[in-house]
């Protein structure tokens, strides 16, 4: 039997307040995650998931975004540097589009001592790959042992300065392209133009390691009949009077080494006065009066230093990536500083080369 409420006259208006309160709540109740309203779950689950996704994505962008740290000494008497859009373009030949990475210069403004307080700074504020682009600084960032990897570009023998025992079999932590000095074909070139000479002297710093290897390096050319002269130099040297002495113990020419700085203009200077020829290492050093020079390609180092730097982005280690031994060379010569010692540069090295005076010598042509 059904019982039926029934609410006095008086009591209508609380009636229809109590039955319109019921079906409020009837209505909104399947709402709150019952199984009765499909479409609203659905609907707020799908939110969820597209929020989730998206946070996961940025979380992996930041993970893979790689901050580099671009060393640069900014001292011409050390070397010219390769530049960001050559390095640049080797990442872009070996990166994923996935990764992302900045380029950021630590300046040290010409000075070798602050080499270190900058790479520090790099570390400090979050690089995680550090790039040197001078023997110098690679040597200094190599000794410092920091977890960040390292990737070089340099005119020294890696081996020689203690990074491994070969291209494959290398420190963990370190990786990078080089223009060794024995490729340069200095000693050979300068026996070609000096037909008649019977020593070429080598000038070094015996205090500077980077110096000494070099050396080692030039004696490891092909020397054939003509006789290196060690000629080691040191702090406050007489460079007139060691030009002097060389000339006297039959040096036909100077060859030098890394670690001159600034000190070149007055050696080549001396060395001319005693008409002795200097070939050197920095096209700088043929502006200054040497004869001939051999630098390292920039454009060479950079791109191949960004290849390697491309494969850490991608999540290699620097202890699987070979060091990378190059032969691309940049030659600048000075004519009128060989005319005014009375030299002829080798005639077949004139082709594809530059003049300081700006000329371009093409196709083997003579001075």
């Amino acid at each position: 039997m059904m019982t039926i409420l029934s609410f006095p006259k008086r009591n209508m208006r609380f009636q229809n307040q109590f039955i319109s309160w019921s079906l409020f709540f009837l209505l909104i109740l399947p709402g709150c995650g019952s199984s009765t309203n499909p479409t609203r779950s659905l609907s707020t689950s799908d939110s969820l998931k597209s929020t989730s996704k998206q946070s996961v994505r940025i979380e992996s962008d930041k993970m893979l975004e790689k901050k580099v740290a671009i060393i640069r000494l900014n001292n011409p008497d050390y070397g010219d540097e390769a530049l960001n859009k050559d390095i640049e373009d080797g990442i872009k030949q070996g990166k994923t589009q996935y990764h992302k990475h900045t380029l950021i210069d630590y300046d040290a403004r010409g000075n070798i001592d602050n080499v270190l307080p900058i790479i520090n700074k790099a570390i400090a504020e979050g690089a995680e790959i550090i790039v040197t682009l001078l023997d110098s600084t690679t040597d200094i960032a190599f000794r410092r042992k920091s977890i960040q990897p390292i990737v070089f570009a340099m005119a020294n023998q890696p081996l020689a300065m203690g990074f491994g025992k070969s291209d494959k079999d290398h420190d963990p932590n370190i990786t990078g392209a080089y223009l060794p000095h024995h490729l340069t074909l200095t000693v050979e070139i300068a026996r070609g133009s000096l037909p008649k000479a019977n020593k070429l002297a080598i000038l070094y710093d015996p205090t500077d390691p980077l110096s000494s290897i070099h050396k080692d390096a030039l004696l490891r050319c092909n020397w054939e009949s003509v006789k290196p002269l060690i000629a080691p130099y040191l702090k406050g040297q007489d460079w007139s009077k060691l030009m002097t002495e060389l000339k006297t113990k039959d040096a036909a020419a100077i060859l030098l080494t890394n670690g001159l700085g600034p000190q070149s203009t007055v050696v080549i200077s001396e060395a001319e006065k005693v008409k002795l020829p200097v070939f050197g290492t920095l096209s700088r050093q043929a502006v200054q009066g040497a004869i001939f020079t051999r630098e390292p390609s920039l454009r060479w180092s950079g791109f191949e230093v960004g290849r390697r730097v491309a494969r850490i982005i991608n999540g290699d280690l620097p202890v699987n990536i070979p060091f990378v031994e190059g032969d691309h060379y940049v030659t600048v010569v000075n004519t009128a500083a060989a005319k005014r010692i009375g030299v002829t540069i080798l005639p077949a090295i004139m082709r594809d080369i530059k003049d300081v005076s700006g000329k371009s010598f093409v196709a083997g042509a003579k001075q």
